[in-house]
């Protein structure tokens, strides 16, 4: 299975589409798929993670975002307007919100 297709199975997984739910089989597919490059994967995962672990979310979206992943700089912006997992800067807020509105998320502009 490719690495796309991965993700894919994760999503299912993770909200229990046709499959039972089980987030934690989820979330380490959304690894394999963040650590082969797949930024949607990073973003997946980082949201799973948020709650949790806000640093190891702001690492996972800051990926995603590299990665080409505009919803992920959105997150990772909110991160740094809120100083959750990140030192609080908003200007780096103001860049990444920039980035995200130019990858064509709207809430972002």
């Amino acid at each position: 299975m490719c690495i796309r297709d991965s993700h894919n199975v994760a999503f299912q997984l993770e909200q229990g589409q046709g499959v039972p739910k089980d987030v934690p089989q989820a979330m380490a597919i959304y690894k394999r798929g963040c650590d082969g490059g797949l930024g949607n994967s990073c973003h997946n995962l980082g949201a799973l993670t948020q709650p949790t672990d806000p640093k190891q979310a702001a690492e996972l979206y800051t990926r995603g975002c590299q990665g080409g992943f505009a919803p992920s700089c959105g997150n990772l912006a909110q991160l740094y307007t809120d100083g959750e997992g990140v030192a609080k800067d908003p200007v780096r807020a103001t860049e990444l919100r920039k980035q995200a509105c130019a990858g064509g998320v709207t809430s972002a502009c």
